[in-house]
């Protein structure tokens, strides 16, 4: 009698062992079709790409998409000088942007492009409170044109727009040369051109557009090796002073 159930006992053991192997085996089947089927379409996909003329290219695009609905387009920092409904919003980097290279700003298409005869603002970098800018912009009034100004928009800073100083040559003061909208303080020794004779006229007056005429404009100094002298242009022409 135990002998009849222990060979039962086999007997369904055996049986089930069967079935597990055969629903093990089944499922492992399954599942490596459906590799075999992922593994296909990330293939096609992966084909469907010219891969090659992509990192030949060795060129990666970020863009964003243009939303007037732009939450910080309501802040002057961000809005002022944009037009909203053209102007994508802004890409933004938490960290330091680093180049072996260059970092090359292309196409006009910053603050006040719309504006400027040719180009726009190509560098803004903020003050510690975000109330005053150093700008750098191109193409103002003319093509050839370029601006270096720190700026504070009306109601950011003051009710009305305010415009800073510009230090040169040195970060120490009273050194260097400031350069401000009206005033320029040189704390370094000035050079006059020299030249054996006059200037009769500009040669290039699209060098600086806000020459309306070729002549050479009143206040133009220079210092003439063969007077050994100082000539300024006035109103009544060039006049001298001696060097003692």
């Amino acid at each position: 009698m135990k002998n009849k159930n222990v060979k039962v006992l086999l007997s369904t053991t055996i049986g089930l062992l069967v079935v597990l192997t055969t629903i093990t085996t089944i499922l492992l089947i399954k599942v490596i079709r459906l590799e075999d089927n992922i593994g296909i379409k990330v293939k096609t996909e992966v084909d469907s790409v010219d891969l090659d003329a992509y990192l030949e290219d060795k060129y990666v695009k970020v863009s964003k998409e243009v939303d007037p609905d732009w939450e910080k387009w309501k802040d002057v920092r961000y809005y002022y000088g944009f037009d909203s409904n053209e102007q994508p919003v802004f890409n933004t980097v938490n960290g330091v942007l680093e180049s072996d290279t260059m970092i090359s700003v292309r196409g006009g298409k910053g603050r006040w492009n719309n504006r400027f005869v040719s180009g726009g603002h190509v560098f803004e970098g903020w003050s510690g409170n975000e109330l005053s800018r150093l700008t750098l912009m191109m193409g103002k009034f003319h093509e050839t044109f370029a601006c270096i100004q720190t700026y504070s928009p009306a109601g950011l800073y003051e009710q009305e727009r305010r415009f800073g100083w510009v230090k040169i040559g040195s970060d120490e003061k009273k050194k260097g040369v400031d350069i401000s909208q009206g005033w320029t303080n040189f704390y370094t020794p000035l050079t006059l051109q020299r030249r054996s004779a006059a200037p009769k006229r500009v040669t290039d007056s699209d060098l600086n557009p806000q020459l309306s005429k070729a002549k050479v404009p009143v206040g133009t100094m220079y210092y003439d090796i063969t007077l050994e002298k100082v000539r300024v242009m006035t109103a009544d022409g060039w006049k001298s002073f001696v060097v003692e």
